[in-house]
């Protein structure tokens, strides 16, 4: 399991793990603004099927402490 917290810099965080997400296909947990998508399209999402990755969850909505 990966889990990425770069504060906007996913894109550049998750190409330099090519190599392992095509060798291990590790989970990964990401969080992404909606401003990072452009035409309902994420780069990084994007990225991720390019590298074999067909499931997705998505969490709009975190409930107060």
């Amino acid at each position: 399991m990966i889990k990425i917290d770069v504060e906007g810099r996913e894109a550049q965080a998750i190409k330099g793990l090519e190599r392992i997400l095509r060798e291990c296909s590790p989970l990964v947990v990401f969080e992404q603004h909606f401003g990072a998508f452009k035409d309902g399209r994420s780069e990084v999402i994007e990225f991720l099927k390019q590298n074999g990755y067909t499931k997705f969850y998505s969490v709009d909505r975190v409930p107060s402490t």
